[in-house]
């Protein structure tokens, strides 16, 4: 029996309904976003508007997801996504980055970028047509103390 899935964009007024997965989801690869963002703050953007959910779902299922922005500068817009995972990535991830791709196009961006955290993301990116064009280069900040 081959199994169905939807990409679905989750609109901000859905999101508490399905947060309890993607708040397994997330807490499943912690690694991926706890130094960036707290989950209370992932729900609040998610809820505002601010972030986009995009979902791969099986039936009522969500398997992969992924958070999205869109950034707009003086000469171009741009589409970003600050979070993907799910453990179905493998098998579906090919129809989420094409149903994101399409979303983007029809919001009027002419890129769209993926904030990967790790040279996999970019290697496995390649097979859908990305290019890596820059590297973030980050360093650890201390707190400034006073005397």
């Amino acid at each position: 029996m081959n199994e169905e899935y939807n990409f679905v964009l989750i609109p901000p007024a859905s999101v508490p309904l399905w947060w309890p997965q993607l708040e397994a989801l997330l807490i499943a690869r912690p690694e991926t976003w706890e130094k960036y963002m707290e989950l209370s703050t992932i729900y609040d953007w998610l809820t505002s508007g601010e972030l986009q959910f995009g979902s791969v779902l099986r039936k009522t299922e969500l398997v992969v997801a992924a958070l999205c922005r869109i950034q707009d500068f003086d000469r171009r817009r741009v589409f970003v996504a600050v979070w993907a995972g799910g453990e179905a990535w493998p098998k579906v991830g090919g129809l989420l980055t094409e149903s994101l791709e399409h979303l983007a196009k029809s919001w009027g961006c002419s890129e769209f970028q993926i904030e990967a955290q790790r040279k996999g993301w970019c290697r496995e990116m390649q097979k859908f047509g990305f290019t890596t064009k820059r590297y973030i280069v980050s360093k650890e900040l201390k707190p400034l103390t006073l005397n």
